[in-house]
């Protein structure tokens, strides 16, 4: 220390040591100035309790709205979005479980879930009208069908009648051909016996001609 008194009451002075190129340095205005500092750090504690007593007087006189209150706000606007999601999925499913809680944004993700399945089984009913009306339709068709096959089967009865009637007509006039054929050939043999006899008279005409002129003769060549 720089300077002792006999007075102990008194308090240290501080110092500051320093190497050899810092010199020791102890001024009155610094410490001035750290009393100035200390008093006016305490005006302000002093200015602050006060101004929370102030404050705190007032919040119970007129309950204004305080820093935290939109905060408080904010969460209470929070907790009815979520009753109220909440309440919408119950509606959409009633037998949901009364211990099953979820967070607001799964809420809302199961309630857009089961809104888009509701729209898929709507699709889901068109098509399956759809699929009835087509069902229909080819019973319909199958029905038109199966009477166009009995009708293609009596068709073919009727050909089958026919073709059977064209063979008999064909065969009568393969016997009626075949008899006809025999009957030339018959008529043919008979003209050429024809013939031949014809010739034979003919050659017996030609004789007895001959008989007579050779009698003729004689008889006018005999003397009376």
């Amino acid at each position: 220390m720089l300077f002792d008194s006999d007075d102990d009451s008194l308090p240290e002075v501080p110092t500051i040591r320093s190497s050899s190129h810092t010199p020791l340095l102890t001024s009155t205005a610094q410490a001035q100035r750290l009393e100035q500092l200390e008093a006016e750090y305490r005006a302000t504690r002093t200015e602050t309790s006060a101004g929370r007593q102030r404050a705190a007087r007032r919040r119970r006189s007129s309950r204004p709205l305080s820093p935290w209150k939109p905060m408080e706000a904010a969460s209470h606007m929070w907790e009815e979005c979520d009753e109220a999601a909440f309440y919408e999925l119950r509606l959409l499913v009633p037998h949901l479980s009364p211990k099953f809680t979820c967070s607001y944004s799964d809420t809302v993700l199961l309630i857009a879930a089961i809104q888009s399945g509701g729209a898929a089984s709507g699709n889901r009913h068109t098509l399956a009208d759809k699929c009835q009306s087509l069902e229909a339709d080819r019973r319909q068709l199958e029905q038109r069908l199966e009477k166009f096959r009995a009708q293609c089967e009596d068709l073919k009865s009727e050909v089958a009648e026919v073709k059977q009637k064209l063979k008999a007509v064909q065969e009568e006039s393969k016997s009626s051909v075949s008899a006809l054929a025999q009957r030339r050939e018959e008529m043919r043999k008979q003209l050429l016996l024809e013939e031949t006899r014809v010739e034979k008279l003919t050659v017996r005409n030609k004789k007895l001609v001959m008989e007579n002129d050779f009698l003729k003769e004689r008889v006018q060549g005999k003397p009376r």
